[in-house]
């Protein structure tokens, strides 16, 4: 296969993104608005507008933008600051063949081609997740803690591309598995929602089924008072310790990390929001001996933040991976499907206690033994019904989970052979 080799410069124009502050984004402004840290949590490859925009945050019509800020149908959001240097340069694909108003944030700059006969922006997208890519990026980057490149940097890498031809191939032979992951994604959304729902229902509504079936409060069950308000006759208030312990995880030294590493090191970059992640991941070859047995994870393990964007949580979807400092595990100490755990720590009442107990003014920090002094309702026995309950859709989310990491680790095997 002939290629050519192109400066990126030559080919593409830059547009930065705009700046609006968090507490000015909703999802019910006006305008779609595209932040930096969504396209590392939320997005694969893709961001299509039409689908997301009842999701999206939004800015409002009074923020300034300009006309070219504005994201059409082929541009490329490419990210510019990362905490990592294996991140920096996360890119997804607009889709807007609606001209929908569409914008990105700070800290991402818009790519557009300009001449796609030479180059195709769907191919161009695929490149940038290259290892060979990152490699060339990489004498550009600038940063200690936070780690960034400047869009004028980037064109200034020179690239191979084949004919448009063979870019279209390439294209569709990579498009099926970005197809697979969303539909994966859309489907453990689904199983998420009715899971909160029925937590909802049982924990918060107090209609869980009474000893004849019936929704317990609406069917008159009868109501006491409580520190925490009125709860149903037989809960408790107790400190979470009472049914949780959390691990720490290792401190690991960074002069034992090797490429070449057997184990993965699992930091708070890799626990976002319902998703493990371990793209770029420091590893070491052996175990240090004083790592003990609950620092070293397995599927199906359930970890917490407790750095930065504090209580996020989500489940180990691989194996050979190793728990490092300002990570946690949960454990229960309660008969219940672990996974219950990963609900009621995703509830918005217990995000909000975590939020309020975290100290640290550059970033938050959440502490274990603060955690498991937090006041929560239980019925041991509510509890592990409610658990069952969810047990065959939690099971199927963490099947969907590992086979979206499995796609994402052929694509992307795939992915570096042809291009």
């Amino acid at each position: 296969m002939t290629k050519r080799k192109i400066i990126l410069g030559e080919y593409l124009k830059f547009e930065k993104g705009i700046s609006v502050p968090r507490d000015r984004l909703s999802i019910t402004n006006n305008i779609a608005y595209l932040h930096y840290g969504d396209i590392y949590k939320i997005y694969n490859h893709v961001v299509d507008i039409n689908k997301e925009i009842d999701n999206i945050l939004k800015i409002s019509t009074d923020e300034k933008y300009k006309k070219t800020q504005l994201l059409k149908d082929g541009d490329i959001v490419y990210n510019l600051t990362s905490e990592s240097v294996d991140d920096l340069g996360k890119a997804v694909y607009i889709r807007n063949p609606n001209n929908i108003p569409f914008v990105s944030g700070m800290e991402t700059t818009i790519m557009r081609v300009t001449d796609k006969s030479i180059l195709l922006p769907e191919y161009l997208n695929y490149i940038l997740s290259t290892y060979k890519f990152k490699c060339l990026l990489r004498q550009y980057v600038t940063g200690m803690k936070v780690y960034r490149v400047h869009p004028r940097d980037i064109g200034r890498i020179e690239i191979e591309v084949p004919d448009i031809n063979e870019q279209k191939k390439i294209i569709d032979i990579l498009n099926p598995f970005n197809d697979k992951i969303e539909l994966n994604n859309q489907m453990n959304q689904t199983l998420e929602e009715i899971v909160s729902l029925l937590y909802k229902r049982w924990f918060v509504d107090f209609e869980f089924p009474d000893d004849k079936g019936n929704p317990y409060k609406s069917s008159g069950g009868e109501m006491v008072d409580s520190e925490l308000g009125m709860i149903p006759k037989g809960w408790e208030v107790k400190e979470l310790g009472e049914f949780i312990t959390l691990i720490n995880g290792y401190a690991f030294k960074s002069g034992s990390y090797s490429k070449d590493g057997n184990y993965k090191i699992i930091t708070i970059k890799n626990v976002l929001d319902n998703k493990f992640i371990t793209n770029s991941t420091n590893k070491i070859l052996e175990i240090p001996d004083n790592v003990i047995e609950n620092q070293k994870l397995k599927i199906g393990d359930v970890l917490i933040s407790l750095t930065g964007n504090v209580g996020r949580v989500c489940v180990v979807t691989e194996g050979e991976c190793l728990l490092n400092q300002r990570v946690a595990k949960i454990i229960s100490k309660i008969e219940v499907n672990k996974y219950y755990w990963r609900t009621f720590f995703n509830t918005e009442e217990i995000k909000i206690k975590m939020i309020n107990i975290s100290k640290g003014t550059a970033q938050s920090n959440l502490s274990t033994i603060e955690i498991m002094k937090i006041k929560i309702l239980n019925s041991k026995e509510v509890t592990y019904n409610f658990s069952e309950k969810i047990k065959a859709i939690s099971k199927k989310k963490l099947q969907n989970e590992i086979m979206i990491l499995n796609i994402e680790m052929i694509k992307q095997k795939l992915l570096e052979e042809l291009v």
